[in-house]
């Protein structure tokens, strides 16, 4: 897969089915997606700052109604869905799959799993970085400590999605968030193998996943 693609594959994976489901769908390069490195943009923890630009670009331009505005993050967009939530009240609904709350315990994690890493490994790495915009996955690590989504400021509903082939810090922290957001029609969806979309982010079944969020959608904007 390309460095350079992103919402072009969510497009493919996720944004076609939910038009199809009569939304609209608006796909986003946040720094450090897509070929924003490119241009100096690299991944940072205050997501919340340009996805509220993205939201100030849909009302000025578009009219959006962000009352019924949700937001969908996958992989590490669970960081940024999770910021965005907690820190951006404009937000309708929020979906994250799966949840990562302190990404720095993840980078940690990889970065002890990397000891002699093969060449394919080697490859991923170097795209990680220059994503980052770092040198190595410590210095990523120590550039993410102490940024951490907070579920307890989070209002809108939320729903937080979890396949069970998700590795151990990814479980850990979405069954974590969900236990800490109280907001009403919040809710924790764990898929497991009956279901074939127990990968992460359920890429071996997404419209079980666009199937799911749907429904959930539906749910949280019909209730007053």
């Amino acid at each position: 897969m390309s460095r350079y693609t992103c919402h072009e594959d969510r497009f493919l994976s996720q944004g076609r089915y939910y038009i199809e489901r009569g939304y609209n769908v608006v796909l986003v390069d946040l720094p450090g997606q897509g070929a924003t490195p490119a241009d100096g943009l690299f991944w940072e923890p205050e997501t919340e700052k340009p996805v509220g630009a993205v939201l100030d670009f849909l009302m000025a331009r578009h009219g959006v109604d962000i009352s019924r505005l949700a937001l969908l993050g996958m992989s590490l967009g669970g960081y940024f869905a999770a910021r965005s939530a907690a820190e951006e009240p404009r937000l309708a609904a929020v979906i994250a799959t799966p949840v990562l709350f302190d990404p720095s315990e993840l980078f940690r994690a990889v970065a002890g799993s990397h000891a002699n890493p093969s060449q394919a490994a080697r490859r991923n790495m170097e795209v990680l970085m220059w994503k980052s915009g770092t040198d190595d996955l410590p210095s990523l690590a120590r550039k993410w400590d102490g940024q951490c989504a907070d579920p307890a400021k989070v209002r809108m509903p939320f729903l937080s999605v979890l396949g069970t082939q998700e590795g151990g810090v990814w479980q850990k922290q979405t069954r974590r968030w969900s236990e800490g957001v109280s907001s009403p029609g919040s809710q924790l969806l764990v898929l497991g193998p009956e279901t074939g979309a127990d990968a992460h982010c359920q890429g071996n079944n997404p419209l079980r996943l666009v199937q799911e969020v749907h429904a959930w959608l539906n749910s949280v904007f019909s209730t007053p």
